[in-house]
């Protein structure tokens, strides 16, 4: 019905509105749909590799201090497989007994 018998009237032009509004939607869309297939292949990627995450950047850090690097965690064909624990956490992958 606001269509037919609007309530308002604009003085403006609507179409040359709608443009602008048009590209910033479909751009918005094409940079989503590129950002999803990111995160798909990511997560794919997860799943079929064996990874491990460690506690510092072993990129940056000098030579000497790498034989100090921790495990945070590993995973083996995208499960967690070892995490390393503090005192009141439980060991990934065990039940209560």
């Amino acid at each position: 019905m606001e269509g037919t018998l609007p309530l308002f009237q604009f003085n403006y032009k609507k179409w040359q509105h709608a443009i602008p509004n048009l590209f910033f939607t479909l751009t918005t869309v094409i940079i989503n749909f590129g950002l999803a297939f990111l995160l798909l292949k990511t997560a794919n990627w997860v799943q079929a590799n064996d990874f491990i995450i460690l506690d510092k950047n072993i990129m940056v850090i000098e030579n000497n201090q790498i034989p100090n690097t921790k495990v945070l965690k590993t995973f083996v064909n995208g499960e967690l497989k070892y995490e390393m624990i503090k005192d009141d956490q439980k060991v990934a992958g065990e039940e209560d007994k």
